[in-house]
């Protein structure tokens, strides 16, 4: 390690946040090493807590996929959403069925005999 540190202008500067983004990583890089000089720069312990918190808190909650944001927003329930969006080939199952329950609604709503045997057969199971 070399006796450099860093000075007071430069110092002033880095905490300013005015510093090239070259030398402030290079600033940020020597605070690193450098206990003497990391020392010298002052921190006020309940922001870096909260940053810390605020940080973590972003990292654990997952970011929604695109599939779970369209589901959310059309009504369907949060943790129906997360599984739904989690398990491609279970969606592609769940809008079979809807598919072929709307289908049944459909038919059913024709009121026509020739549909009404195929509805009363296929009802019970949906």
């Amino acid at each position: 390690m070399s006796g450099w540190h860093i000075p007071d202008g430069l110092r002033e500067r880095y905490l300013e946040g005015t510093l090239e983004p070259a030398l402030a990583m290079s600033v940020d890089a020597h605070l690193g090493r450098c206990a003497d000089c990391r020392a010298a720069v002052p921190y006020d312990e309940d922001w870096l807590d909260a940053s810390w918190a605020r940080l973590e808190a972003e990292l654990i909650t997952p970011r929604l996929s695109l599939s779970e944001r369209l589901l959310r927003h059309s009504g369907v329930p949060d943790h129906l959403a997360r599984l739904l969006s989690a398990t491609p080939t279970m969606s592609r199952a769940w809008l079979a069925a809807v598919v072929a329950v709307l289908a049944f609604a459909v038919l059913a709503a024709r009121e026509q005999a020739e549909f009404l045997v195929a509805f009363l057969v296929v009802a019970p199971v949906l």
